[in-house]
């Protein structure tokens, strides 16, 4: 038991790191670009989770370079509620999903930030 007990530990070690951020505010947007570099530049993965007044950051400028660089998705109450329905750039129908999503998010990740 011992010795599988290393091999999982070598593998989470050869596994890059995943950050995740839930984004319920839009006035957080230079935070979430700083922390997105700075993840990237160290080789971890980035996961968001936009819900809430987060949403409406598909609006910004700079949303389409962040969404090259982490996996973004957007929880669809909150787009129905900020009447982001239909299509939106950058974004794909797979990634406007319920809130059931989040928890697989955190689960995932070995750091998970709330802004």
């Amino acid at each position: 038991m011992v010795e599988r007990r290393q091999d999982n530990e070598r593998l989470e070690e050869d596994m890059p790191q995943t950050l995740g951020i839930l984004v319920t505010s839009d006035s957080h947007w230079d935070d979430v670009i700083h922390l997105t570099r700075a993840a990237v530049t160290q080789d971890r993965k980035v996961i968001l989770y936009l819900a809430g007044n987060g949403v409406l950051l598909v609006y910004e400028p700079m949303f389409e370079m962040i969404s090259s660089k982490a996996v973004i998705y957007l929880c669809r109450e909150s787009c129905r509620i900020n009447g982001l329905e239909g299509t939106i750039k950058g974004i794909s129908a797979d990634q406007i999903v319920t809130a059931e999503k989040q928890a697989e998010i955190i689960e995932r990740c070995d750091r998970y930030l709330v802004l």
